[in-house]
């Protein structure tokens, strides 16, 4: 005698069966509509919280300086607020080896870890790290945040340059600044089969823009991904004959993959401004017109028109970021450029100022 909830069966599934799929299939649905309710909001595209926030950092051993100044000011009216890295340390380097890294990356490790710790940044929001002296914003950071978010994924994004630096060089396609024989004798481990010599760096990196070589100077992403590549970084610095910048190749090389970094090969964010030449940028850097250009989509933090620096003719783009490396900041285009800046950027009011992370004090 058949059991009460069992029932003839119907192409081979029973009542029983169809009912309680039914069940399952409105539980399902169930789930999907308050899923999101209980969530933060994340972008349909990049699986990321829609409010994250994004915070700039740069580092400085020395005040006053007027790079400091500049990138402060600009900050401040573009809605955020400059946090400056290394202002209780000693002006120079530290010696390790045979070279002698800069602490930026040592010190910015150190502070990201803590301030993630305590909860004052969440773990996926957006940091800007940039070379405090010779870097120079222009444009809102709600641009800048855009043009990052181009790229899938989040990613570890790097300046991008012309030259290709610290290796020397075998081709004039590298660059003109070579630091010639530099680690001439040592090679590098890659992977378990892969073993390179100085003059295969420039070699290697793939170009699909002008500016192909990566630089430390100016990089974005999301916090946990900035430490990771840190630790990386900080790592090969202490234990390999190598300095900052190279070691950043060599993680580039062994872990892009992994870490998910990007080189800003096409200048969408950050534009080096060494090898620079004449009619590359719409406008010369930095002439009266620098700010004369107009798009209906950049806006101040206030709703107000944002002024539009010149496009790059090479790769039509409109970087946020300018950084005058090496030579490129001991002519006169960076002088012309910072009085360009100071002169956009004072807005009566608006609280021109920075935060010294090492001191607590704004």
């Amino acid at each position: 005698m058949a059991l009460p909830l069992q029932s003839k069966a119907v192409d081979g599934h029973s009542p029983l069966l169809r009912r309680s799929a039914r069940a399952a299939r409105t539980a399902l649905q169930l789930l999907f509509v308050l899923l999101p309710l209980t969530l933060p909001a994340l972008s349909e595209e990049q699986g990321h919280r829609a409010d994250r926030r994004v915070h700039f950092y740069t580092f400085s051993d020395t005040i006053p300086h007027p790079g400091i100044c500049s990138l402060a000011e600009a900050t401040a009216e573009f809605g955020s607020r400059l946090r400056v890295i290394g202002l209780s340390k000693r002006p120079g380097y530290i010696l390790i080896h045979s070279h002698s890294p800069t602490l930026k990356f040592l010190a910015f490790q150190e502070v990201l870890e803590y301030e993630i710790s305590v909860g004052r940044i969440a773990s996926d929001d957006l940091v800007i790290f940039a070379d405090g002296h010779d870097v120079l914003v222009q444009r809102p950071l709600a641009d800048i945040v855009a043009a990052y978010e181009r790229w899938p994924g989040s990613p570890y994004l790097i300046s991008g340059e012309r030259n290709c630096w610290p290796w020397p060089h075998s081709d004039s396609s590298q660059g003109s600044w070579d630091l010639g024989g530099v680690h001439e004798n040592q090679t590098w481990v890659i992977n378990r089969w892969m073993r390179i010599g100085p003059k295969d760096f420039c070699r290697m990196i793939v170009g699909n823009g002008p500016y192909k070589y990566p630089n430390i100077g100016l990089s974005m992403g999301p916090a946990s991904r900035f430490v990771e590549v840190l630790k990386r970084v900080n790592q090969l610095v202490l234990e390999e004959d190598v300095n900052d910048q190279g070691a950043m190749w060599l993680v580039i090389f062994r872990h892009a993959l992994e870490l998910n970094i990007e080189v800003d090969q096409h200048a969408e964010v950050f534009l080096s401004m060494l090898e620079y030449e004449p009619g590359e940028l719409e406008r010369e850097p930095c002439e009266e017109d620098w700010f004369s250009g107009q798009l209906d989509s950049s806006k101040m933090p206030d709703g107000s028109p944002a002024a539009v620096p010149p496009r790059n003719r090479l790769t039509s783009s409109l970087p946020g970021l300018l950084h005058f490396n090496g030579p490129s900041h001991e002519d006169g285009v960076w002088p012309t450029c910072y009085h360009a800046m100071t002169k956009q950027f004072r807005k009566v009011g608006q609280g021109h100022a920075f935060v010294d992370v090492d001191h607590n004090i704004a």
